[in-house]
């Protein structure tokens, strides 16, 4: 499959693809996007299936996400061009950015974000405020608190390791490696919140990259941190509104087409994909 100059192509419908094809559509390129999943785009803000639980009589529903729900303060350039093309979902700014943890039929809520952003702790060990505070080790069972010191050393290894300062590669290895003697709260947690940044599962995930992750949220001033939650999810809030912009706009979105190689030849670029739909 190949495409002339006039028709780019964009690999993944996550949402540097999606507003790379509107900036290319809204030019006049006709551009066409594959994205590997079969039904969703928008990588760590397309909608997923809806989970519930009940919390002090109340039953609560969310549409899951496969992992960010909110769009932090620096994103200035994100808003700028939503504003742009009239797409102006209601940000509603998060007072506080909670852990739910559900043990033993007892649901346990933590304000990990304040925990961290107004902690008396120096950055970077201000992470560690979080698992000091009463309200978070409250919330721990017997399992998590036999793993709690790995926690803590896993922590402090990755905020005091430079993997390229101190030239150490850490070839092979993976989040799933530093959090595999974490008990599997713990270990949810910190995954969850490396799913932030990156996407892929723990298994997936390089141990340098997740400290370079790490690292880089330690630079951050802590006012930084704040965000905005979308007003629904992030497929009805964002990814959606975006890919009927881009098809307005002349772009095609191509769901269930998952690029396996790139090769250049003499007539431009060949594009291997398996499962793709026209």
């Amino acid at each position: 499959m190949s495409h002339p100059p006039s028709s780019p192509l964009i690999i993944g419908g996550g949402i540097a693809g999606l507003f790379a094809a509107l900036h290319l559509a809204e030019r006049g390129l006709n551009p066409r996007l594959l994205e590997a999943h079969p039904q969703f785009v928008g990588g760590r803000i397309a909608g997923g299936e809806t989970i519930s639980f009940d919390y002090q009589g109340q039953t609560w529903q969310f549409r899951a996400e496969h992992g960010v729900h909110g769009i932090w303060n620096p994103y200035v350039n994100l808003k700028a061009t939503l504003a742009r093309h009239a797409l102006t979902p209601d940000f509603v700014p998060a007072l506080e950015e909670s852990w739910l943890y559900k043990h033993h039929g007892r649901l346990s809520i933590t304000p990990a974000g304040s925990l961290i952003r107004y902690s008396w702790i120096a950055a970077p060990l201000h992470y560690l405020m979080l698992f000091l505070h009463p309200r978070f080790l409250n919330a721990l069972g017997l399992d998590d608190w036999a793993s709690l010191l790995h926690a803590w050393g896993g922590i402090l290894y990755g905020l005091g390791v430079d993997p390229l300062a101190e030239d150490q590669p850490l070839t092979g290895q993976t989040l799933d490696d530093l959090t595999r003697t974490w008990s599997p709260a713990l270990r949810a947690f910190v995954v969850g919140l490396t799913r932030n940044g990156m996407a892929a599962p723990a298994e997936e995930v390089p141990l340098a990259g997740f400290l370079a992750f790490l690292r880089f949220y330690t630079l951050l001033r802590r006012d930084n941190w704040q965000f905005s939650y979308l007003p629904a999810d992030g497929g009805t809030a964002l990814s959606e509104p975006l890919v009927a912009k881009i098809t307005a706009l002349g772009g095609t979105v191509t769901l269930n087409a998952r690029v396996t190689d790139l090769e250049q030849t003499p007539n431009g670029w060949q594009i291997h994909a398996t499962s793709l739909n026209t």
